[in-house]
């Protein structure tokens, strides 16, 4: 694990590959500030208020920090979320894989550099009960520059399953069924 501080906030970079790099864009992955929740490596963080686009060293020594001045637009992964449980992750990763954040906590939309996201992994809550959710067939989310994009998933839910007939009958076992999302997203 390489550490590392920026205007105070932590940012913790995993070997995730353990490749022995840690500048393995969308494949390693990080946890800025007080989260609990990891993302893949990202080039751009949150710091506060500002975004900054960052570049880990191979070998993990430093991190380089500069100002993200490309097209920023905003994800809105809240608003259009139907469900009863809490959202406690919702990761996205860019479709280049320069690019992933948290958005389960941005309650009006979290800031990110234009282009083509995926819904790759989340988790809900509801009291001691827990799902996982994973990109399914979920769509690919695309966030225009100086635009909101509000993404509708989550409820209702339907559900596929695989079964065998034998005759008259009819079988399918429990693990043979698969939950989706409005947005094509699974839920484990």
């Amino acid at each position: 694990i390489a550490h590392y501080r920026v205007d105070d906030v932590l940012i913790q970079v995993f070997d995730q590959d353990l490749n022995g790099r840690f500048d393995d864009y969308g494949v390693d992955a990080m946890i800025v500030g007080k989260s609990t929740v990891a993302s893949f490596l990202s080039r751009v963080v949150h710091v506060g208020e500002r975004m900054v686009s960052i570049d880990v060293a191979a070998d993990g020594s430093t991190l380089d920090v500069a100002p993200f001045t490309g097209a920023i637009g905003t994800l809105d992964l809240r608003t259009g979320f139907s469900c009863k449980a809490k959202l406690d992750a919702a990761i996205v990763r860019s479709s280049d894989g320069a690019y992933s954040f948290d958005a389960a906590r941005a309650k009006a939309g979290m800031k990110v550099p234009a282009g083509e996201y995926r819904l790759e992994a989340g988790r809900l809550v509801l009291g001691e009960s827990r799902a996982t959710v994973r990109a399914g067939h979920a769509k690919p989310l695309v966030v225009a520059a100086d635009q909101t994009l509000e993404v509708a998933w989550g409820g209702p839910v339907t559900a596929e399953f695989a079964a065998q007939r034998d005759g008259d009958q009819i079988g399918f076992t429990p693990w043979d069924i698969w939950y989706y999302g409005r947005l094509g997203e699974e839920y484990v």
